[in-house]
């Protein structure tokens, strides 16, 4: 007998019996994984988890927001630049208004009654009283006033006064002066105004006011003389 003939009835009993332990047990059959294909799936588990944690950002609490202020800046104070032109600067007053100073104007002659000196508007004389009438001017203009400039009689009454009277001074734009005139009170009881305006070398007269066309003025009131 040959090798090959004793093989084949051990191998058919050898499967014969794997069959009948089978359908004895009843147990499911087990398919074995080789171990080259578990080592692969293990490191690529690992890969994975590597992977997760190096793409997943942990949350880190940050400090409240702080308000930033801007950089404080000096602040460098403005000079002062000098006036191109300098100019004399009075406060502007009423007219009539004693002791203040008005405004330069740009007119050549200009005028501005300061005030009474003495005697005022409205004092009460006796008939054929000598007085004195003194006028406080300032030259608002741009000229100045030589003595050439009168003050000139201009309407009103009389009261035997001058018909004029020369500038007594020079008198610079901004600067005044006291221009006087001497008269005598009527005879008669009775209230009288006279009126007088300034004069330049020209001829031309002007007055004070806003106008400068306001003439000075004087104003009296004589008592009727008693009966003997």
């Amino acid at each position: 007998m040959t090798s090959h003939t004793l093989r084949t009835p051990a191998l058919t009993v050898l499967a014969a019996s794997l069959v009948l332990a089978g359908c004895t047990t009843g147990a499911p059959a087990v398919t074995e994984v080789p171990l080259a294909t578990q080592a692969a799936q293990t490191v690529q588990a690992i890969l994975t988890q590597v992977a997760l944690a190096a793409t997943s950002t942990p949350t880190v609490a940050l400090p409240p927001p702080t308000a930033t202020l801007p950089p404080a800046t000096a602040t460098l104070p403005v000079p002062l630049l000098p006036s191109a032109t300098a100019s004399l600067v009075f406060t502007p007053a009423f007219y009539g208004t004693p002791g203040v100073h008005p405004t330069l104007t740009t007119f050549c002659n200009a005028a501005f009654f300061v005030g009474d000196i003495g005697l005022k508007d409205g004092a009460v004389l006796a008939a054929g009283e000598t007085f004195r009438k003194t006028w406080d001017v300032r030259n608002i203009g741009n000229c100045t006033w030589s003595r050439e400039y009168r003050l000139v009689f201009n309407g009103g009454k009389h009261m035997d006064g001058p018909d004029w009277a020369r500038f007594p001074e020079i008198v610079e734009p901004g600067d005044h002066l006291f221009l006087s005139v001497t008269m005598i009170a009527p005879a008669k009881a009775g209230t009288y105004i006279g009126y007088w305006m300034l004069q330049a070398p020209d001829g031309s007269k002007f007055g004070v006011g806003d106008n400068g066309l306001t003439p000075l003025t004087v104003k009296i009131v004589v008592l009727a003389t008693p009966t003997p």
